[in-house]
């Protein structure tokens, strides 16, 4: 059987600034609103924006949840960038050798100047 952990793409609303104009506003979000780690397997989270940026676009990302950083999983790095020109960005979670059936990670973005969230 194997083991899973949940993975909760949740949106953490930092926002400081924003548009008159919301159709002129790009956005940002996870590619999937859920994810799902195996016990044996890294996963590829992806960081998605509607408008290419112009230049590298960083998103800094926060992770929260009863399963432990570092200790639990490990994470290839705690922000996304975004290469100009591209509309994607990617994290890469990676389980522990102990891992334990039933945790979850929580993992959540901070807005960068000028965007507002998606739908996820």
């Amino acid at each position: 059987m194997k083991r899973i952990l949940t993975i909760l793409a949740a949106v953490a609303m930092v926002m400081t600034a924003a548009s008159c104009n919301p159709e002129q506003t790009p956005s940002l979000s996870f590619g999937k609103a859920q994810y799902v780690l195996l016990a044996d397997a890294p996963l590829t989270v992806d960081v998605v924006t509607d408008v290419a940026p112009a230049s590298d676009l960083e998103v800094a990302l926060s992770f929260t949840g009863d399963a432990v950083l570092d200790d639990d999983y490990t994470v290839s790095a705690k922000s996304v960038v975004i290469p100009a020109g591209q509309v994607k960005g990617t994290v890469t979670i990676t389980p522990s050798n102990n891992f334990e059936t039933g945790k979850s990670i929580v993992l959540s973005m901070t807005l960068p100047t000028g965007y507002e969230f998606g739908k996820n």
